[in-house]
């Protein structure tokens, strides 16, 4: 069993440190390399980034930092309330290019309230510094750890029914469109939501679970969400390039439509032209 909690603690180290790498190399591609609107790289970048700092913090243990482990993601929680709002901003900006990226204040309204909360929780604890740090079944502080992910589960529910919403307004309007190019955009949008929103309750579900029966399901409940979200990255890799592959066809196809359409269009010189107008003129005028 030993050595199994080795494999699994392992195995999470390494899995947080090639999932952060990773994810922080795609924040740069996207903010330095990226050829879309500027908005968008912005919105790319944050979740990125996001997703870079809780890869990492799986690198944190008792033995490398100073501030105990319960307490450091506790105050790291209320940052991960972005993450949604800007997946929310990414798919609005996609499916409605003319719409801004500015991010109304009821959509930062968790982060600033769970903030809010981790402020007040230390502040007003009456317990000693020593009982704050070391928490325990009787600490108000594992209430908090417990509250803070199953708002933000919460918080996953409500934007996947936003986005659904919105996707499903769009498909409406492509229907009648009938252009592939946005068809593939729709269906990488209602990919990546479906696949952030699943292992970010994944993730919420695996940091409650040692809160509720234990520290011998971290290892375990620590590893699993890690190796799937960081898979899922790979897999959405993969399909974006057989999307970016699938739209140059498109477009070599159009332009090489275009080409032939300007070509047949100058078999004919303007002198001949003139001169088969003037034939079917005379045509109609004998009938």
């Amino acid at each position: 069993m030993t050595a199994l909690g080795d494999f699994f603690t392992n195995a999470y180290w390494w899995l947080s440190l090639i999932g952060g790498l990773h994810c922080l190399m795609l924040a740069g591609y996207a903010l330095f390399f990226y050829n879309e609107h500027s908005e968008q790289k912005w919105l790319l970048t944050g979740m990125f980034a996001l997703m870079a700092l809780y890869f990492f913090t799986g690198m944190f243990n008792r033995d490398n930092i100073p501030t105990p482990l319960h307490l450091l993601f506790i105050l790291l929680q209320p940052t991960y309330f972005l993450l949604l709002p800007l997946l929310y901003l990414y798919c609005r900006r996609l499916c409605y290019p003319h719409l801004g990226i500015q991010l109304p204040l009821r959509h930062l309204l968790p982060m600033l309230l769970a903030m809010l909360l981790v402020i007040l929780a230390l502040l007003i604890h009456r317990a000693s510094v020593i009982e704050i740090l070391l928490i325990g079944p009787r600490n108000s502080l594992k209430g908090l750890a417990l509250l803070l992910p199953l708002a933000l589960s919460l918080q996953t529910l409500v934007y996947l029914w936003l986005i659904l919403r919105l996707l499903v307004r769009r498909r409406n309007q492509l229907e009648q469109s009938h252009n592939p190019l946005l068809q593939l955009r729709f269906r990488w949008l209602l990919l990546l939501t479906t696949a952030l929103i699943i292992n970010w309750l994944v993730r919420n579900l695996a940091f409650v679970l040692p809160l509720i029966f234990g520290d011998q399901l971290a290892p375990v409940t620590q590893t699993i969400p890690h190796a799937i979200l960081l898979l899922t990255l790979y897999a959405l890799a993969l399909y974006g390039l057989k999307q970016l592959t699938h739209i140059a066809y498109l477009r070599g196809q159009a332009a090489r439509g275009t080409q032939q359409a300007a070509t047949l269009d100058d078999v004919l010189s303007d002198e001949e032209k003139r001169f088969i107008r003037q034939l079917l003129t005379q045509s109609k005028d004998r009938q």
